[in-house]
């Protein structure tokens, strides 16, 4: 862990250091956006956020920023470095009844963050300083495991599997080198297979179907493509896609929303309050910028105005 203090936010041609109100701690993941760990642009974060936050500390691997909230359970908030993965971290340890966070997106995908409208590193941190609150939604996870194990915990973002879950795998394992085109990359060099599940929808009943993949959405974006257009992010709704297309219409859906072109709509968009899926066989779910493997049931809720996000003050909610 290093923790430390040095020259003014944006450095000597920015502006005066500024601090922020209340008692902020910043967490730094020097490896998002499959950057290497420790390397100069990790240093300048170190330097650059400690004029503005009481505490900068730096994550040294995947769960780190787990502890490193819980360590300092008196802050006000947290600003976040990283990506979606980073985020996923912090929300697993953060007292959000009385914590905020600031994202500033160096991730690969950093879906919440396109979501608040903090395009960039540097307007996250004119945020940290002359910017506004704003209290979004939540998804409440209920994993179980293949062995009966069970995980709970929250995300902010996105779960996925099957297609989209092998897409991730592909573009984190093969082309993370690439940073935030790795996802456009792997997308074609997926093949949709089809998987047996069971889904319900707000405690209605559930009914088997055959379908290539299904995503949860919080966010407007899954990673860089803004996949659900008219989510919102405090309406207490989540919005449910389930995907059954082959490798031509699916490729050609990617398109689609790459090119912000969302007329192509192979697979119907559902908003539910929860959502329960149980699948025929394990699989691998995303879950923001996690993959968990060996998963036999999904359960999720919306948590209604649960976390508070500073955002660029002339961003929309």
């Amino acid at each position: 862990m290093d923790a430390r203090r040095a020259r003014p936010l944006l450095g000597a041609e920015g502006p005066a250091a500024v601090r922020v109100n209340g008692q902020w701690v910043a967490i730094v993941n020097p490896a998002a956006g499959g950057r290497r760990p420790a390397g100069p642009a990790a240093s300048r974060w170190v330097d650059d956020l400690a004029g503005i936050a009481d505490a900068v500390v730096t994550t040294e691997d995947r769960g780190h920023a787990t502890h490193l909230t819980s360590t300092f359970e008196g802050a006000d908030g947290f600003i976040v470095v990283g990506g979606d993965g980073t985020l996923f971290d912090v929300l697993q340890s953060l007292c959000r009844n009385r914590q905020e966070v600031l994202i500033v997106p160096t991730g690969r995908g950093n879906s919440l963050a396109r979501d608040l409208d903090i395009r960039s590193p540097e307007a996250a941190l004119t945020a940290a300083v002359s910017g506004r609150s704003v209290t979004i939604d939540l998804l409440a996870v209920s994993l179980t495991f293949e062995d009966g194990q069970r995980w709970q915990g929250v995300s902010a973002s996105t779960l996925a599997l099957g297609y989209p879950a092998g897409v991730a795998h592909l573009a984190t394992s093969r082309w993370r080198w690439s940073g935030r085109h790795c996802y456009a990359i792997a997308a074609p060099l997926v093949r949709p297979s089809a998987m047996g599940m069971q889904v319900s929808y707000d405690g209605g009943p559930s009914a088997w179907r055959s379908r290539t993949g299904l995503i949860i959405s919080n966010t407007r974006h899954i990673g860089p493509f803004e996949a659900f257009p008219e989510a919102v992010l405090n309406d207490g709704l989540c919005d449910v896609m389930e995907l059954q297309a082959g490798w031509c219409v699916q490729n050609l859906h990617n398109l689609s929303v790459l090119t912000g072109w969302h007329r192509f709509r192979p697979a119907a968009v559902r908003r539910a309050h929860t959502i329960g899926v149980d699948m025929d066989v394990p699989a691998v779910v995303k879950l923001d910028g996690e993959l968990r493997p060996g998963v036999r049931r999904v359960e999720v809720s919306v948590l209604p105005a649960a976390l508070e996000c500073r955002i660029p003050g002339g961003a929309h909610e």
